[in-house]
């Protein structure tokens, strides 16, 4: 009975097995698949920025990404520590190629320009006027500028 039971068992081990061995891959997934839309509107921005983008996985980024991305004419650049994702810089005669490959991905969560963004409007906090260890106009009798110049930054 208990080698009845362990056959059984192997039986239904190696079929698991089998079974698992056959999904698919990203191998067999359809050339035309496409995981991350880059739009035009996108594509342009990224050839204004001179082709510099982050590119950003599910998971943590392999040496086989940044492989693909060297072997169709790219470099990468800065590797993140805290999210899953680093720099490229695509050229213009490999761009739209990365571009395309990065979209058939099925590891790609995100490709988007690499650009500097800063704030340049005065908060809209009701209370704003009356921290004045940010801005100091002198407002509560205090002297006029001692503060950190937080609009200024």
């Amino acid at each position: 009975m208990i080698r009845n039971a362990s056959v059984l068992l192997a039986a239904l081990f190696a079929l698991s097995v089998a079974f698992a061995a056959c999904g698919t891959t990203d191998e067999e997934a359809p050339s035309d698949t496409r995981y991350v839309q880059i739009d035009a509107e996108l594509r342009a921005e990224i050839a204004t920025l001179g082709g510099r983008v982050i590119v950003g996985f599910h998971d943590r980024a392999r040496t086989g990404d940044e492989d693909d991305i060297r072997r169709l004419g790219g470099a990468v650049g800065r590797r993140f520590r805290t999210i899953p994702a680093f720099t490229a810089n695509l050229p213009p005669a490999a761009r739209e190629r990365v571009l395309d490959a990065l979209e058939r991905n099925p590891r790609v969560r995100f490709v988007e320009p690499d650009r500097l963004l800063s704030a340049d409007v005065t908060p809209d906090d009701t209370w704003f006027s009356e921290m004045w260890g940010l801005h100091n106009t002198g407002q509560t009798g205090g002297t006029a500028d001692v503060d950190i110049d937080a609009p200024e930054a």
